[in-house]
């Protein structure tokens, strides 16, 4: 799995954080050791992998999540909230999650 971090800055005094990655439906490859617990850790490892970098990004958006609540579960407790999503493609949805705080300011929007 790879993803990309972008920082910006504009007119604000604060930089915004983007992560992008495409975590492949949150499945391990078929070669990784015990492929049944690594899809149970799947949604951890990846909160973690997103979220070690300090300041924790302001947006995340993740491609081919396995089911359309996958971002929200795995990333609400931690203060994210999805503003877009995809209906099923052929490579599973599409998430957007702001901070709340971001998230509070800004619109919903369809993805689709």
């Amino acid at each position: 799995m790879a993803s990309a971090a972008i920082t910006s800055t504009s007119c604000y005094s604060t930089p915004l954080t983007i992560v992008s990655w495409n975590i492949a439906e949150a499945a391990p490859s078929f070669t990784a050791p015990s492929f049944s617990r690594r899809a149970k850790e799947a949604p951890r490892l990846i909160r973690e992998c997103i979220l070690r970098n300090q300041p924790p990004p302001d947006i995340i958006a993740l491609q081919e999540s396995p089911f359309p609540s996958f971002g929200t579960d795995v990333f609400e407790e931690q203060g994210y909230v999805s503003v877009g999503g995809t209906t099923l493609s052929h490579c599973g949805y599409v998430d957007l999650l702001l901070k709340k705080q971001l998230a509070e300011q800004s619109r919903p929007i369809l993805l689709d």
